[in-house]
């Protein structure tokens, strides 16, 4: 039994390749049993999307210990934010996900629609001294930057110094 209890509560799934008639009998399953699921053809598109949302305001709010609303009113932590975003972007760029130009815009108007008092779920972690999503989140795009030749500063910063914070 899995039982989510904040968020959106929507699934969104797919095949990378982009196949669809495969998968429309686990869409109906899904979707019979009350699940908001949705089958994409975009499924990278789509969890790209998210990653560059949660990775970015993560980083921030877990380094710096503050809510969403701190981060986005703080023009030092807002640009941060924004450049961190910004190094997502350009990876997954490098890696043809076919992210909207309009990305780092989204991702920030995301976040304004947060709660100001809203504390990211690492940084709930971070602050638990609890197994975190470091590794998959910054250490990812520091390692596949370093693998195609991307700079990520910002990410390789925040991997640092939240290396010595988490559980």
């Amino acid at each position: 039994m899995v039982e989510q209890t904040g968020g959106t509560r929507k699934l969104f799934f797919g095949s990378p390749g982009g196949e669809m008639e495969p998968y429309r009998a686990v869409e109906r399953l899904l979707q019979d049993a009350g699940i908001d699921a949705t089958l994409s053809d975009r499924i990278l598109r789509d969890v790209w999307t998210k990653f560059i949302f949660i990775d970015a305001i993560s980083a921030v709010t877990s380094m710096h210990g503050v809510t969403i609303g701190t981060v986005l009113a703080t023009p030092q932590l807002r640009g941060l934010y924004v450049q961190l975003l910004g190094e997502v972007q350009t990876l997954a760029g490098k890696l043809n996900v076919g992210l909207p130009d309009t990305v780092v815009e989204q991702s920030v108007e995301r976040a304004a629609a947060f709660p100001p008092d809203t504390k990211t779920s690492m940084q709930l972690d971070v602050e638990r001294k609890s197994r975190t999503e470091l590794d998959t989140m910054m250490g990812y795009v520091v390692r596949k930057g370093k693998e195609l030749g991307i700079p990520t500063p910002q990410h390789a910063r925040a991997y640092q110094a939240l290396s010595s914070l988490a559980g």
